[in-house]
């Protein structure tokens, strides 16, 4: 089976580097006989890094661009990356809120955090199962019976080890045509390539051919598996699930009409509304703002 070797990069106000850095992934992935994907993840630059980026993309078909519409942090970008390699087997829409407060006291907030499996990977393989079940030597077999049992999963070096344990069951007539009854327990094993950290979730059935035939010490069973391994990856978000509102400390008369704000870094107008305790629709009508971005260096009017 082919393997997929996926970079996933975080990108943030990375113009300067990025053409570099990109030159010098592809040099080394490029020489290797697996098949990679460059993943670049823009993290809410504010200079050209997403520009640059697009146009990388256009032109390697191994590239893959996510944007970001604001500055997440590298552990939210490598999740995305995470999330840009899976499969795609529904489209499932999660109304969340990811942050909130109050603009008239102090919100005191319930959160809940939810997991969900996104799948990276799914390898199907036919096991073939050969073992001996020890006891009185039969001259025949009238009937024979194999259950599959729920597949154990442990990583090892290069992935994952699949064993499938089963509980066979034989039917036969001994050398005087007394009939026997034999059973025992089996197993088959298979390595399969994963990535690390992946959750390996496993299922096996019995394949129809097989067979049991007498031997000088019980009975030799030959049964073929079908192993079905998805490979997944756990996402968890968290969101606003209830909350309270404890009147401001000090008297609403007290409060500023409008704070003057100069010398600003730039960023999202929300966080600034979340330190003043005023709306982001407040800010952006105060400064003719068409976007949810502050300019940086500039001068900012913040109602209250």
């Amino acid at each position: 089976m082919n393997k997929l070797i996926s970079v996933i990069v975080p990108l943030y106000n990375e113009e300067e580097v990025l053409p570099e850095s990109y030159r010098r992934l592809t040099s080394v992935l490029s020489g290797m006989e697996e098949n990679y994907e460059l993943i670049f993840v823009n993290d809410g630059s504010r200079d050209k890094t997403f520009a640059m980026a697009s146009d990388i993309q256009k032109k390697d078909p191994h590239v893959v661009l996510v944007d970001f519409s604001r500055n997440f942090g590298q552990q939210m970008a490598v999740s995305a990356g995470l999330l840009a390699q899976c499969l795609v087997t529904k489209t499932v829409t999660l109304p969340f809120c990811e942050d909130a407060f109050a603009t008239h006291g102090t919100l005191q907030a319930e959160w809940k955090e939810f997991t969900f499996d996104c799948q990276l990977d799914r390898q199907v393989q036919q096991l073939a199962l050969r073992d001996t079940l020890r006891g009185e030597p039969l001259r025949s077999v009238i009937d024979s019976a194999v259950f599959v049992d729920f597949p154990r999963t442990e990583p090892v070096e290069q992935g994952v080890r699949v064993t499938v344990p089963v509980n066979v069951r034989v039917l036969g007539l001994d050398a005087e045509g007394m009939m026997q009854g034999l059973s025992g327990a089996a197993r088959a094993e298979t390595e399969l390539p994963a990535e690390c950290g992946a959750v390996c979730r496993a299922s096996a059935a019995l394949r129809p051919e097989g067979s049991a035939s007498p031997s000088g010490d019980g009975a030799e069973l030959r049964a073929a598996l079908t192993l079905d391994a998805g490979f997944f990856a756990q996402q968890t978000l968290r969101t606003l699930s209830a909350g309270t509102i404890d009147p401001p400390a000090e008297p609403e008369a007290r409060r500023p009409s409008l704070v003057i704000r100069a010398g600003l870094d730039g960023g999202p107008v929300w966080d600034v509304a979340k330190q003043y305790g005023t709306s982001v629709a407040a800010i952006c009508a105060a400064n003719g703002l068409s976007g949810e971005e502050i300019e940086a260096g500039g001068m900012l009017l913040i109602p209250m």
